[in-house]
Formats: C-alpha cells, structure tokens, sequence
C-alpha cells in the first residue's frame, strides 16, 4: 500500500482488489464519512461488506478537486 500526503489528510493507493482495499482501510475506523462524486460513490457501495456500510455515517456526493480549502471546509461543514 502506497500512503502519500501530510497531516490527517491523505491520500491511500493500492494494486489490491477494491474489497482488499476497503477492508483495510476502512477497518481501521469506527465512523466513516464518504466525500467523492457521486459516480465513485455508487461504485464504492457495491463492494462494502454490511460491516463497513454499517460505520457510514454520512456520504458527500460532490468532486472537490480544485476547490480552495475553504470552499471545501464550508461544503462539509453544510452537509
């Protein structure tokens, strides 16, 4: 698994199955907020296991690439 970034912001990667991925990565938290497009997010649903859709705590359908910071801190804080 390939992790780059700073902070409590980053970003993950991984060659492994997109259910090896979620697993993993979203074994290692109690709450999970989704943020990506819509698109991705209906693609991410079909592969949780009812343990992972369980700890969804809420879902952000919008694509925040390119947004300034501050743009994005007010989307999530809205939502």
């Amino acid at each position: 698994m390939k992790r780059t970034g700073t902070g409590s912001a980053r970003s993950v990667s991984s060659s492994r199955s997109p259910k090896a991925f979620l697993a993993g990565a979203a074994g290692q938290f109690r709450k999970i907020v989704l943020v990506a497009p819509p698109l991705v997010l209906g693609e991410l649903r079909k592969h949780f296991e009812k343990d992972i859709a369980d700890r969804v705590t809420a879902e952000v359908p919008k694509t925040l690439t390119n947004h300034p910071v501050a743009d994005i801190e007010r989307i999530l804080l809205t939502a």
